[in-house]
């Protein structure tokens, strides 16, 4: 017969446990406490609770005393046929094996044999609706054969935590639901003040920065990066970044395809891909030391699209631990890609106007020069120097090539203020620089005159962007010539 004293005990549990799960909205919580009760009033000290998942695959360790950290919220046990957890859950009723040594209906998990546990009894945790949740399981680490009274202590508890479990399911799913509500009005906000500094006339820089700023916003990761496409090379040259160590950013300054990075397979795949952990046997050593510097652990890239469809950067993120983004977030990700690849478009464009407005204006300051002179030697001589003003150098000059085509004899030169040695240059060395920069050297025979640039630059005077033109500017010169 049951002592009255451990009859008085049982109930004050009861009575406990229900104050307790009303108080608290923390499902976790609520089970760790269930699980020190009952470990107590049945005095082993030891006591889980396990939580169906992954489509009734198995049962995981969702709270537990008695445990350690290694066990829960970390052990999954598949629901086997040789379960005596699983087969309490079929059958509704309590399963008890009094000496696991003696055991030869169910197998016992190699945890529980480590941490030396001998009896156990399963009972199964219904919700309301007699869906299944789980099992309340009390251990012990002595031959044990659990009583009548002890079974219908631990039928009435795990009675009471089913409907104590179902409502804090729900109270989760409504803040799991206020919470993404509220995180999908933050996306939205964020995208809109992006959209609304795009129209502004900031830096392209200032722009990029504030890109690489609004991935961290959106995916809550500790680092981003923003790379430009060149087509030419294939290679992603670093527009602006976040959260990196200096010595990461200068080795991510240029990515190639053969160094195997998310951004290279993403180009590839043509869509997000997510690398949980960066750290994987077939990673480059000098790639993973990159990401070490900074402390980064996971990675997601997203191929940038222009209006075209083609290819022209890559917007990443990074985390500090294991990490994949959810569906949710890649997808107001998207709509940040789209931004800015609208914006690297959109800069693309006005340096193509620009270069062609300070080519225009350069051809058009040549015409103005050469509009009132006849004689071919002061045309050269004023083109010239027109072309080193232009360009920033301190020399330019017209040379001929020689009948024999092995030499180049200067015909008028530009000093810009130093002393010029006229001496032949040989038609090898001409061919190699015009092949260089695009000029009429790629032909078999060569031109009979030619504008040269020989000198150094000015110091901090920028490189026009139109310096490649040049060649075509001169169409003229080997008529003058």
């Amino acid at each position: 017969m049951l002592d009255p004293h451990q009859l008085m005990k049982r109930q004050q549990v009861l009575v406990d446990f229900g104050e307790f799960a009303i108080r608290s909205d923390d499902l976790d919580e609520v089970l760790m406490e269930a699980c020190r009760l009952v470990g107590d009033a049945l005095g082993t000290g030891r006591a889980k609770v396990l939580e169906i998942q992954n489509e009734r695959q198995e049962l995981f360790v969702r709270a537990g005393v008695g445990w350690g950290p290694d066990v829960v919220g970390q052990v999954r046990l598949p629901m086997g046929e040789r379960s005596s957890e699983t087969y309490s859950i079929r059958v509704g009723k309590p399963v008890i094996s009094q000496d696991i040594a003696t055991e030869t209906r169910f197998g016992v998990p190699r945890f529980m044999r480590d941490a030396g546990v001998v009896a156990l009894i399963n009972v199964p945790i219904f919700v309301p609706g007699e869906r299944p949740y789980g099992i309340l399981q009390v251990d012990d680490t002595e031959p044990r054969e659990f009583g009548e009274d002890e079974i219908q202590f631990l039928r009435t508890y795990a009675t009471i935590l089913g409907p104590v479990i179902d409502r804090l399911h729900l109270v989760e799913e409504r803040r799991a639901t206020q919470e993404q509500l509220t995180a999908d009005l933050a996306a939205m906000e964020e995208l809109q003040r992006v959209s609304a500094e795009l129209v502004g006339e900031q830096e392209p820089q200032a722009l990029y920065q504030r890109m690489v700023e609004a991935a961290c916003a959106l995916m809550q990761s500790d680092a981003s990066s923003l790379q430009e496409l060149d087509a030419a090379t294939g290679e992603l040259k670093l527009l602006a970044w976040r959260g990196f160590h200096e010595e990461s950013a200068r080795f991510w300054q240029k990515v190639t395809p053969s160094m195997g990075t998310s951004c290279a397979q993403a180009l590839d795949a043509g869509g997000h891909v997510i690398v949980s952990d960066v750290e994987t046997p077939d990673a480059r050593d000098d790639v993973i030391q990159a990401f070490r510097r900074s402390g980064l652990r996971s990675v997601q890239s997203t191929p940038l699209k222009a209006s075209s469809g083609h290819f022209i950067g890559m917007l990443s993120t990074h985390w500090r631990d294991r990490h994949a983004p959810s569906e949710r977030e890649c997808r107001f990700f998207d709509l940040l890609a789209r931004l800015t690849a609208d914006l690297i478009e959109r800069v693309n464009a006005n340096k193509q106007l620009q270069e062609s407005e300070e080519r225009q204006s350069f051809l058009l300051k040549l015409s103005d020069a050469l509009r009132l002179i006849a004689d071919p030697e002061a045309i050269q001589r004023e083109a010239a120097r027109v072309l080193a003003e232009a360009l920033g150098t301190n020399r330019a000059f017209f040379a001929q090539i020689g009948r024999d085509q092995d030499t180049a004899r200067i015909l008028v030169t530009y000093a810009g203020g130093i002393s010029v040695a006229l001496a032949p240059i040989p038609w090898a060395t001409l061919r190699r620089i015009g092949c260089r920069n695009g000029g009429p050297a790629e032909r078999q025979e060569p031109p009979t005159c030619w504008p040269i640039l020989a000198s150094t630059r000015s110091a901090g005077k920028p490189t026009p962007r139109f310096r490649r033109a040049r060649p075509s500017a001169f169409r003229w010169s080997r008529r003058a010539g």
